[in-house]
């Protein structure tokens, strides 16, 4: 198959879920790994667990044969070897419909500078794989369309060792080196870039998402445009009928360029972040049970975030009359931000009643670390739709995203 050059926009969420936050007091929130400093740069990580494309917006790459594999969002992934690591119980599925099949889902992530991905790939039956053809990879693509360079490393089936055989390409050639994998039926692909430096390697998938054994490099270069624009991609290869590769946790960590958004959109999700991280905080500082416990800044984030997230609703507003943002993705956001403004209005007011009573840390602001938990969770949940993530449910957003 021969893959179009310029990536589908995919997963913009990527982009957007790594926005403004405060690392210092969101950390401590008792959700995932906020690091990003600001909307307009800094760093950030997030890792999309489960990828089915009726919830996130990803997309199969065209070639010129779009039927011979099907792709199964949210299958149920039963490790054949126990001691393998678990991995997700729901991945996305490339099956093969017939011999030679290949498959590319692109657009997955785009920025510039300094970052590294990485990608889960596993099997669950060695039915359909080629010894030697079968392929996972993950593809990062360098530059805008003219001169693009395309880098790649793939995990061959090799059958001899019951396992994987690494290697890399750069623009379909082979260079760096070769490790074999032995035993391995879950990997993870590496794409790492800092400064000029860019390498891709491969380990074996440990029990946790974060978590791998056994890393080779297979390939290490100079950039010659460190700076320059990327995007990339995953995807199968070589499989006979019934073959399938599974893939999970697509991760990115370094500073995206926010693409695909208008600026007014940029500025709302920034509002809705600032809304979350205001919410959150409140929550930190309202828990009766940490040692953190501070009414009166809880009252002061709690208040901001009232005044984030009715400066969302104004900006939300304006974008929906002049249809920038319409259809459900319209409908979802109206209702996660009325309820962010709902939620935020009986924090400040709940906050402000401790502070004028005298209240200290105790029971008397539970209900209010409740409600800044609430905020928290809808200012992702609203960010998540605005990039294109097909829910109004926040389980979904944590279920299938860590941040």
């Amino acid at each position: 198959m021969v893959f179009p050059q310029l990536a589908i926009d995919g997963l913009r969420m990527f982009i957007l879920f790594a926005a403004a936050t405060a690392p210092s007091t969101r950390e401590q929130s008792g959700r995932g790994h906020w690091t990003l400093s600001a909307l307009g740069g800094g760093f950030g990580s997030v890792t999309l667990n489960n990828l089915d494309p009726k919830r996130m917006p990803v997309e199969l790459e065209l070639d010129d044969d779009s039927k011979d594999i099907k792709v199964k969002g949210n299958r149920r992934f039963r490790p054949a070897k126990k001691e393998a690591g678990n991995g997700p119980k729901r991945q996305l599925q490339l099956r093969a419909k017939r011999p030679d099949a290949e498959a590319c889902v692109a657009g997955s992530f785009k920025g510039s500078g300094s970052s590294s991905s990485r990608v889960r790939m596993s099997i669950d039956l060695t039915t359909g794989l080629v010894d030697g053809q079968s392929r996972g990879f993950l593809e990062i693509r360098h530059g805008d369309g003219v001169g693009l360079v395309v880098y790649r490393v793939e995990a061959v089936w090799n059958a001899a060792i019951d396992g994987f055989s690494v290697r890399a390409r750069r623009d379909g050639q082979a260079v760096g080196s070769t490790h074999d994998l032995k035993g391995a039926h879950q990997l993870l692909l590496f794409a790492r870039q800092s400064d000029a430096d860019f390498s891709l390697s491969a380990a074996v998938a440990g029990f946790d998402e974060g978590s791998w054994d056994d890393e080779v490099q297979v390939y290490n270069t100079l950039l010659d445009d460190e700076a320059a624009n990327y995007c990339g991609a995953f995807g199968a290869a070589g499989l006979d009928k019934k073959g399938s590769i599974y893939f999970a946790n697509l991760a990115l960590d370094g500073d995206p360029q926010r693409l695909g958004l208008t600026d007014a959109e940029k500025q709302l999700a920034f509002n809705l972040q600032y809304a979350g991280t205001a919410c959150g905080n409140c929550e930190v500082f309202a828990d009766p049970h940490d040692f953190m416990t501070n009414i009166i800044l809880a009252r002061d984030w709690a208040v901001a975030g009232e005044f984030a997230w009715a400066s969302a609703q104004t900006l939300l507003k304006g974008l929906i009359e002049d249809g920038t943002i319409a259809g459900k993705r319209a409908k979802r956001m109206k209702l996660s931000v009325r309820r962010g403004v709902a939620f935020s209005k009986r924090a400040a007011k709940l906050a402000q009643k401790l502070v004028d009573k005298g209240k200290g840390p105790g029971d008397s602001s539970a209900p209010l670390e409740h409600l800044g938990q609430w905020g928290r969770n809808l200012g992702d949940l609203a960010t998540a739709q605005i990039t294109g993530f097909n829910s109004s449910s926040v389980d979904h957003v944590y279920d299938w995203a860590t941040f």
